[in-house]
Parts: structure tokens; sequence; C-alpha cells
């Protein structure tokens, strides 16, 4: 039988009780010997309770007795500890990276302000960087649109997508979720990184905001100026959305951060503060500081801006790509275009990085493991929203970059998406690249139409042959693209997998950049971003709706029906909101498309429009747009499908010529093309200031000189059409441009330039007309328009009687019902020859009996002035086919 050991008491070790001991000896009282004659008995001691022993995990209770209020709510509504900055150690013993740290920690305006005002006397640069970013950071930006201040959404410019610069959409804030998005897709911008200042910073929300430390100091720092701001007037409850509606909303709406009242005081005290420590600032100081008062809408003082632009220049050596990058997005957020040499300080600084960037990337995807290709994953998207940032802002900012600072860019984007696959990580970045390429093309072609303008008023040959062009696609309108092609093909196929998963401001911004270089994206692309957008147009905003309208149709895409039928409702519910830019490209776009909406859609779109033409809130330019778009909607229904045109009142047309009559002076040159034609187009008696424009012969050399070829053919077709008299010196000029323009002339200007040469009121000079018939019988026969029997009988008059008139009954072919267009050309071309032979001919018989006010100017003409919408997207079969 096995002995039980008896239980050990915990009464203390030997060497205590050896202590207790020796004490009581030292005050006198005998020792006590064990054992000894005569001896007390010891004292039993008392067991010291042991500590239990642990329970294995095997041994521990799996459920445990719970209190009543416990609970998932209950855990909630507990408060929970924060670990804070700890305010109680002195000034004396905090070192600068521990206050970096307590800076850092900081979750509201109150707390960084107690932080900058306790620890003044040892607040440095980095400190006061670190304060900015912090408050950047605990705001969460983009509030600047609410205060009228820095990095709006949108910029004003004139109602045209065509001829003006349409700025980013409405929803896109000031930081620019369309330069820089988070790997979230959230669209917040990723903090400037900083070796001190704002390491371990996140993206803390202000959400739920704590109480403010107890005790704060007053009168350093302006921090008990910090007021809260009153709160806001009490809304009437709305009724709740759908379930699927309001998840939607929860997971895209961020916590709406409050400010103190007099934020703008204490962000010019640090702003004051950090003026005089900008000597000590180094490159990422610099960039971290202005880009946290961009973030946060401030415009700083002029004071701060020379000094801090100084010191840019003293460190641009030492500047690195994101450096330059955030610099260079803040001014843009600011509205502040930087001076030539910061200028050229922070683009030698982001090209030397750039380069750097890409040399480094090189070898990436070799050694490394798991963890070195997660680290170059991570450099390749820190250097995508460099290029994303710096495209972005020097397309607000009007600076066009170099092709190798351009190519460093597109490189740069390109190992980004060829790392992360080209999904949702990347959409922001891809997006707002492009669309900064896309600004820049158009920039680059409106500055080149300004000097063709310019060197036009010189006096060139005008036998040079020029190209073809227009509204529509044509070499001379777009010129060589800022990117290659296939660069740009690839990038949007590596992303076509993924287009589910973009944001739609991102789809449509991507699909306005391709619409802005002129180039057609690949099928796969088009088809996935249609049915992205297919899904939301309930959804989404009037900005949206228009900017996709007008890419659809200056890309000549149309949709199926049922996308168009779910496009105009999502309009139709928009229209009374609309602004003037949005109704101007939305109108222009569908007519463009040639789609016809119905006349509830009319209605509203008159109403909106007439409401906003009162209040002057279309631009001259915005005017010609739109009554151009009116003209194109009267005849936008093909000729194959007879329904009848939409039903503009003709109050409507009314109002708008007459508002476009008073905005004639403030016109370029194609937007009185456009107002002429659309006048023509309108059946309209033009009167006043549009006729005194067109019969003018001031400027006008420069004026046809700087038109593309179709707007040249236009302009004179519609002289004939309005009946206006143009002087010697315009009819003259007009002929001159139209010879120096056959040789690159399609068969329809050929057509249409004969058919107004010869019916013009003012005759031109006998050689300009025998000029143009023999070029253009030159180029018919060099593009296949000639018949293939020159003798065939063409009923085309001459002489005294006028010629024969465009009869809208016979198609205005010039001839019989079977006549080939080939042939009305040659009709047109002996009526010139006709009118040439008679040098004295005044032709106002003619023009009138060519002007009938029903359908003017016949029906091909009709198909020709309609900018044919040319291919259209394949089958929605054959479009899923290739996207999936």
């Amino acid at each position: 039988m096995q002995q039980r050991r008896p239980q050990r008491l915990c009464g203390g070790s030997g060497a205590a009780r050896r202590a207790a001991a020796a004490a009581s000896a030292a005050a006198g009282a005998p020792p006590v010997l064990a054992g000894a004659a005569g001896a007390a008995a010891p004292q039993p001691r008392l067991p010291q309770p042991c500590r239990p022993p642990r329970l294995r995990q095997e041994q521990r209770p799996q459920q445990q007795e719970r209190r009543p209020g416990d609970g998932p709510a209950a855990a909630a509504a507990r408060p929970q500890r924060r670990a804070g900055p700890d305010l109680s150690r002195p000034a004396s013993e905090i070192s600068p990276p521990g206050l970096t740290a307590l800076i850092s920690r900081s979750a509201n305006w109150q707390e960084v302000a107690v932080l900058t005002a306790r620890y003044e006397a040892v607040t440095n640069a980095t400190h006061l960087c670190a304060a900015l970013v912090r408050l950047a950071h605990v705001d969460g930006g983009g509030r600047a649109a609410a205060d009228g201040q820095a990095g709006s959404s949108t910029s004003g410019g004139s109602g045209s997508f065509s001829s003006s610069s349409v700025r980013e959409i409405n929803g896109v804030d000031g930081a620019g979720s369309s330069s820089s998005s988070s790997s979230s897709g959230r669209g917040r911008v990723i903090a400037p990184r900083s070796e001190a200042s704002t390491s371990g910073i996140d993206s803390t929300s202000s959400s739920d905001r704590r109480a403010s430390p107890q005790g704060s100091p007053q009168g350093a720092g302006g921090v008990a100026a910090l007021r809260p701001q009153a709160a806001p007037p009490q809304q009437q409850a709305r009724p709740a959305p759908p379930p699927q509606q309001q998840q939607q909303q929860q997971q895209q709406q961020q916590p709406q951060p409050t400010r103190p009242a007099n934020w703008r005081a204490f962000v010019a005290g640090l702003l004051e503060r950090l003026t005089a420590q900008l000597p000590a600032c180094g490159p990422r100081h610099l960039s971290n500081a202005i880009w946290a008062v961009a973030r946060l809408g401030f415009k700083p003082d002029a004071a701060f801006m020379s000094a801090w632009a100084q010191r840019v220049h003293d460190t641009a050596g030492a500047a690195t790509c994101r450096d330059a990058s955030n610099a260079l997005w803040a001014l843009a957020a600011l509205g502040e275009r930087p001076a030539e040499r910061l200028q050229r300080d922070l683009l030698s600084a982001l090209h030397r990085g750039a380069a750097r960037s890409v040399g480094d990337g090189d070898g990436d995807g070799g050694g490394g493991g798991a963890g070195g290709g997660r680290a170059a994953a991570a450099a390749a998207a820190a250097a995508a929203q460099d290029a994303a940032n710096a495209a972005w802002a020097m397309a607000r900012l009007g600076i066009s970059p170099s092709h190798e600072l351009l190519s460093a860019l597109c490189m740069l984007l390109q190992r980004a998406v060829r790392q992360t696959g080209g999904g949702a990580a990347r959409q922001g970045e891809l997006a707002a690249f492009l669309w900064a390429v896309g600004e820049q093309h158009h920039a680059a072609r409106a500055a080149a139409a300004e000097v063709a303008a310019a060197a036009a008023a010189e006096g060139l040959d005008w036998r040079a042959n020029g190209g073809g062009g227009g509204w529509g696609f044509g070499a001379e309108a777009s010129g060589p693209l800022p990117v290659p092609g296939p660069w740009l093909d690839e990038q949007l196929l590596r992303s076509a997998r993924d287009l589910g998963a973009w944001r739609t401001q991102h789809l449509v911004m991507a699909l306005l950049a391709c619409a802005r270089l002129r180039r057609r994206p690949p099928d796969a692309w088009l088809g996935g971003c249609l049915r992205a957008l297919r899904l939301r147009l309930e959804d989404c905003s009037m900005q949206e709706l228009s900017l996709t309208a007008a890419s659809l149709g200056a890309l000549r895409v149309c949709p199926m029906p049922d996308w168009t039928d779910a496009f105009v409702s999502a309009t139709l519910a928009r229209l009374p909101g609309a602004t003037a830019q949005q109704l101007c490209m939305c109108a222009k776009g569908l007519a463009r498309l040639r789609l016809a909406p119905p006349p509830e859609w009319w209605a509203a779109f008159e109403a909106a429009a007439a409401q906003r033409a009162e209040r002057g809130a279309f631009s001259a330019a915005g005017l010609a747009d739109v009554a151009a778009a009116l003209a194109l909607a009267r005849c936008a229904a093909p000729a194959a499908s007879p329904p009848p045109p939409p039903p503009l009142s003709s109050r409507l047309v009314a109002a708008w010529l007459a508002a476009l009559e008073g905005a004639v002076p403030k016109l370029d040159a194609r937007g009185l093309v456009k107002a002429a034609w659309a006048a023509a187009r309108l059946g309209a008696a033009p009167h006043g200031a549009l006729k005194r424009a067109l019969a003018s012969a001031a400027g006008a050399r420069g004026l046809l000189r700087g038109l593309p070829t179709e707007d040249a053919v236009r302009l004179v077709w519609a002289l004939v059409m309005l009946r206006v008299d143009p002087s010697p010196e315009l009819a003259n000029t007009a002929a001159a441009e139209l010879c120096r323009r056959a040789g690159g002339m399609t068969e329809g200007q050929l057509r249409r330039a004969a058919w107004a040469l010869a019916r013009l009121m003012t005759a031109p000079r006998r050689e300009l007309l025998a000029g143009f018939a023999d070029l253009a019988e030159g180029r018919a026969a060099a593009i296949g328009a000639l018949p293939p029997q020159p003798g065939r009988a063409v009923r085309a008059g001459g002489g005294g009687s006028g010629g024969s008139s465009v009869d809208a009954a016979d198609g205005g072919r010039g001839g019989g019902s079977d006549c080939s267009e080939a042939e009305t050309l040659m009709g047109w071309l002996r009526e010139l020859r006709a009118r040439e032979a008679e040098a004295g001919w005044v032709a106002a018989d003619a023009a009138a009996d060519a002007a009938p006010r029903g359908r003017p100017g016949g029906r091909w003409v009709e198909e020709e002035d309609m900018e044919s919408p040319g291919p259209r997207l394949r089958e929605a079969a054959a479009v899923e086919a290739l996207a999936a």
C-alpha cells in the first residue's frame, strides 16, 4: 500500500524563519530550541492558502456563468478604454520621437491642439507636420466643398463637351479620389509617408470621437479657442429605403466629422509656427505639410507659400517621386498654379524619381519569397498612386509634361497593373491616369487649333492640302496620342475582367478619357463597362449620366435598345435638377447617337433648359452646342425607321435662337459655325448679330483657316441656306479654303461643297471655282467616286436659270430617283463650271430655290450633316462573348 505524502504547509521559507529567529535573539528573547527540556512547545502554524494549479486547455470550463446583462449589446454599451496621449509627463521628460507618437495617436482636433500647446517648447518642424497630417487623417479630408475652399469637385466651364474642358465628376472630392484611391476602393487618399511624422498613422475616422483630455492648458497655442460647431437643425424623417439600397448606402457613405468652429485660425497658427521652422524641413516634411493643408481645404497665405516654394527649391535635389507628386497634387487641389521655377523643380524631381522607380522595378518578381513579392507589390502600388496623382495634378494645373516624363509615369502604372492583375485595387489610379492623359490630349488639340488660326492670319498658300476632320474622328482633329495606343488597350484589357468591382465614377472617368483621346476602347472592355453601368443607371448622378452620354456620343457607340431605354428613364428623373453643362452634354450625346427620347423627356428638358437660360447659366459655347443638339435631334430618326422627329416646340427653338443671337459676339470660330449650321437646320431666318457675323469679312481668313474641313464645308452650306449675302472677301476666302482642303475631302464633303459654291449669293472668283472643280474631280477619281458612265444625263441646270434645287422628295440627288451619288457629284460640279463660265451671274434666285424651308438642304445633306454614328457596338451576344 502506497504511503500518502504529508501535505506541505506553505508557512514560509527557511530563510524567513532564520531571519525571524535572529531578530528575536537580538531583542533579548532566548531562542527556542526544539526538543529541549522545559521549553515551550511551538505553536502550530496555520497553513496559508496555496495558489490553485493552472488548468490545462482541456481542463478549462467550456461555458462560464454569464452575468445578467452580458452580451454583444451590453459589451458595446460599456465604455472602452483607449490608450490616448498621456499628458501627465512634463515637457522636460518627453523625447521628440515620443511627442511624434503622441500626436500620431490623437483622435480629434482637441487632442492635437492640447499636445501642440502643452509641449510647445519642444515642438519642432517634424511635430508640426505630424500635427497637420494627423488632422487631415482625423478629419477625413474632402470637406472643402462645404466651406467653399480649395478642392472643389468641379470647375466651371462652358456647357460643351466638344469645345470645353469637362472637369471631374460631381462627388470627386478635393483630395482627388479620382486621382488616388486606397486599396479598399473607397476613394480615400493614402496619406503621404514620412520617416518621422507619419509613421504608424492610420486612417482613423472621427465617427466615434472620445472625450477630450481633461485639464487642457489655456492660452498657449489657442487651445481654448477651439469651439464646437452648433448642432445642425433636425430634419424631417424620411421613409426608409429598400434593404438592398440601404445596405449599399451604408457601405458607400463615410462618417461626417465635425470640425471646431474656428479651425481655420488654429491651422493658420500651426502654419505660422511652421513658417519659422521651414529652414529645418526636408522634402518629405514640405510635401506632407502642403498635402495636409490641401486635404483640409485650407488655403495658406502668400507668405507661407513663398517661403515654402523657396525651401522646395533648396531641397529639390533630395526630393523623391512621392514628394513631388504629393506637392503637385496639393497645388492642384488648392488651385495654385506653381511659378515657373517651382514647376521646373517639381517636374525635375518627379522625372528623376519616376525613372529611378522604373529602374528599381525592372528586377522585381525574382527572389525574396512571398515577403519579397508582397513588398514589390506594395512598392508598385505606391508608385502607381504617385503616377496617378502627378498626372491628375498636371492635368488640373494645365501643365504639359514632356514625352519622357509621361513615358516614365506610364511604366510605373503598367508595372502596378501587371503585379496586381488590374483588379479593383488599382481602379482609381488607372481611371485617374487615363482621365489626365485625356485632358492633356484635349488641351493639346485646343492649343494646336489656336496656333493654326493664328498662323492662318498670316496668309498661307491656299493650294496646300488639308486633312479631313470635323466633329467626328478625323486625323486633323485628333493628332498624336500622348500615350501609345497599344499601351492604352493593354491596360484596359487587363482591367476588363474586374469591371463589376469598379466604382461608377471610375467607369465614367475611363470612358470619358477614351472619348477625349478619340480612341475606341477594346470591345471586351467596352462591353463590360456598359454592362456594369446598366446595373447602376438608377443610382447614377446626373453628372455621371451626362458624361456617359457625351462620351458614347463622341465615340459613336450606341448601346442596345434596353440599355438606352433605361438611360433615358434615368435621365428623365434628374432633368429638373441638372445644370446647364449637364443638359448640354446629355442632349448632344443623345442626338449624336440618333436616339429619339419620348415627348415627356423633351418637355422636361425644355422646362429645365428655359429656366437655366433665363438665369444666364449657359455660356456662349453652351448655347451653340445646345442649338446644334436640337438641330441634330430634329433629324435624329434614321431613314430606315420612320418615327416622327422629336416634338421640339417652336417656342423652345425661337427662345434658344434668340439667346444665341445675343451670344454671337462671344463665340469663337467653331461656335459661330455651329450656331449658323444649327440655325439653318432648324429653319430659322437669322437677323442681327448672327447674320452680320456671317457676312462680315473681318477676320475671314483666320476664321476659315482655323476650322476643320467639315466645319468649313458647313459654313459655306449655312451661308446658302440662311440666304446670307457674304462680302466678296469672305466668298473668295471660303472658296480658297475649300480648294486647299479638296485633296482630303470625303465624297459627301465634295458634294456639299460643290453644291454650296454654285449657289453662293456672292460669286467667288472664276479661278477659284475652276480650281475647286479640277481638284474635286481629281479627288473623286482617287477615291472611286466618279460614275462608271460619265456621259449619263444628269439633271443639272446652269446659266441664268439658277440650276436645280435640292428636292426633298427624291432624296436631294439633283437628278432622277435612280441617280447615283457619284452622278450627283458630277452634276454639282457641272453646275459649278457653268457658274464659272458666267462670271457675272448672281445666284440669288438659285439660293431661294435651293432653300426649302421644310427640310433644308435635302435628305442627303441631312445624312452627311448628321455625323453618321459610324461603327456601332456589336450585338449584345457578341460583346458578351468577347468580354467573357
